[in-house]
């Protein structure tokens, strides 16, 4: 563990992520979540993970034009301009519009099996779906409601204009379908394929508590008090876990608390620490001032993916370094630091990061600062820590360059 002396000499000079990732294996016990009740914090001990606390780092060969033996392949849906969705055909190489749809990053949603893309048709207003390449568009709901969502690979998840959260077959007409209405419980995310959700309640003080809430009779987990940058949660695509994002021990230099990552189970009595961010870096952040997106899945439920910001001074708003991409291996605890590139680009919201189908890239878009050149979509391939340039030109329609989905024909 590096001394406390080195570590704030390092921040005098204003030491900056991308760089300063000298140190392999670090580790060490790390208080974690805040519970609301009474305003008092638990602080529950590690995961017990074999590689709890180890970092490594990726470097690779930074940020590189895309070459002939680049490997990475399926479509890639994203935004080039504010009138349409965009295809990016990785094995033809080229780029096309999708004509009849319009950017839809928060409401577009891939499919389990990322072979068909969830949509807000424009001319009807209601939700259709089609292929990534944007061929056989088909209904998907033809009522109006205010949320769609896979609830699983044969059943939908609606949110009505009025009334109760529902589940619905896919393919069976409304109107001769049995749903299964759920008891929400005030919830604004239920859990993929179960029967648990996620809900904000009053707490004790000032901040509003997240709570883990079985929908069939109600019992609640108080998870953490939601403060700015925390609080961000994901669904594994299984929706067997709920990862989010904590606030750890203070840290002493800045006197600021930095974020950690947790996982919860749906039933379980309590949650885990699975990170220890603080003892590597001192106090992080992992999101911008939007928290949306904060924590992205692998497809197959195995690494989460990440940004990591230190914080450098007593204003986490502003007094903060580079953004670095980190990836949680969530079955041993390492974690592995793609040092390769980083964005000073952090706020309000930081790029969103979507997997390949396959697990083993990232794709996310960025404005490189002073480098001349439109906004990049950039690829990292977790397994050699090389970024690619895919594409150039994107368009922020929603304030980030955010892909929509990676799928496969």
């Amino acid at each position: 563990m590096r001394a406390a002396g080195d570590r704030a000499a390092r921040r005098r000079r204003g030491w900056q992520l991308a760089t300063l990732l000298g140190s392999l294996i670090l580790a060490g016990l790390l208080p974690g979540v805040i519970r609301a009740q009474g305003g008092d914090a638990t602080l529950p001990s590690p995961a017990p993970l074999p590689e709890y606390g180890v970092l490594v780092q990726q470097c690779g060969a930074g940020v590189q034009p895309r070459g002939p033996d680049f490997a990475a392949s399926g479509l890639i849906v994203t935004t080039f301009s504010r009138d349409a969705m965009w295809v990016v055909d990785l094995d033809r190489r080229m780029r096309y519009p999708l004509p009849e749809t319009r950017p839809c990053a928060p409401n577009c949603r891939p499919s389990p099996d990322r072979r068909r893309l969830l949509y807000i048709s424009p001319e009807t207003a209601t939700f259709w779906t089609m292929r990534p390449d944007g061929y056989d568009r088909q209904p998907a709901f033809p009522y109006y409601v205010s949320e769609l969502d896979w609830w699983d690979e044969t059943h939908w998840l609606v949110w009505p204009t009025a009334g109760r959260p529902a589940i619905y077959p896919i393919g069976v007409p409304p109107d001769q379908a049995e749903p299964v209405v759920l008891a929400d419980f005030d919830t604004f995310s239920i859990q993929p394929g179960g029967y648990h959700g996620l809900r904000l309640a009053q707490g004790s003080a000032e901040w509003p508590v997240l709570e883990l809430v079985n929908l069939e009779d109600g019992e609640a987990l108080p998870l953490l008090e939601v403060r700015p940058y925390s609080g961000g949660a994901a669904w594994s695509p299984d929706g067997a876990r709920l990862a989010y994002i904590g606030r750890g021990e203070v840290d002493p230099v800045v006197g600021l608390a930095g974020a950690e990552v947790f996982l919860v189970e749906p039933g379980a009595a309590e949650a885990v620490r699975v990170t220890n961010l603080t003892g590597m870096y001192g106090a992080v952040r992992l999101s911008g001032e939007q928290m949306a997106r904060a924590l992205s899945w692998s497809p197959d439920g195995h690494y989460l993916a990440f940004w990591v910001i230190e914080i450098i001074g007593p204003d986490m708003t502003a007094n903060v370094g580079h953004a670095v991409i980190h990836v949680l291996d969530t079955a041993s605890g390492k974690i592995t630091a793609y040092c390769g590139f980083a964005t000073d680009r952090v706020s309000p919201r930081l790029p969103a990061l979507i997997w390949s189908p396959d697990g083993r890239y990232i794709a996310f878009g960025v404005d490189v600062p002073e480098d001349n050149r439109a906004a990049l979509l950039l690829i990292l391939d977790t397994l050699s820590g090389d970024f690619t340039e895919a594409s150039e030109g994107m368009y922020a329609a929603y304030g980030t360059y955010d892909p929509v989905m990676w799928g496969v024909r």
